[in-house]
């Protein structure tokens, strides 16, 4: 399931988060401030959200869906109790390896990741424009 879009989905997540930091970096700190640019600026910043959206809940979803399906499957010998050993060997052969989508083959795809992303894309917004400010005070001296 996993094994022909981990690398594609890894680069354009890779690509959306560094699009993201970008266009949140030019909303903040732009370098004119005119009402185009923040306009340009914003609408950048919601449609490569929404990509970031529209990439990362399906696959969590599916994530979730297969595990509950996994363990819908395990949990089945212990429902025909005649039938026990039979299906108990059947599961273990075709349903232990344990499925999921994820960025190449790195981190699995879940809900934590869409939190983790903005909270990393934040904290390199606020150290690199904190940076910047730096920098702009030592010029001065």
């Amino acid at each position: 399931m996993d094994n022909f879009l981990n690398l594609p989905i890894f680069i354009s997540v890779v690509n959306i988060l560094t699009s993201l930091f970008w266009y949140g970096y030019s909303f903040a700190f732009p370098p004119n401030a005119n009402n185009v640019t923040g306009i340009f600026f914003s609408i950048g910043f919601v449609q490569y959200f929404l990509m970031l959206l529209i990439t990362l809940i399906p696959a969590a979803a599916a994530n979730q869906a297969a595990a509950l399906a996994r363990e819908f499957v395990l949990s089945l010998p212990a429902w025909f109790p005649k039938r026990y050993r039979v299906i108990k060997v059947h599961v273990r052969r075709k349903f232990m390896h344990k499925t999921a989508l994820t960025l190449w083959k790195i981190y699995r795809i879940d809900n934590s990741l869409l939190i983790s992303a903005i909270g990393s894309l934040i904290s390199y917004g606020i150290l690199l424009g904190t940076l910047g400010s730096v920098q702009n005070i030592n010029n001065e001296f």
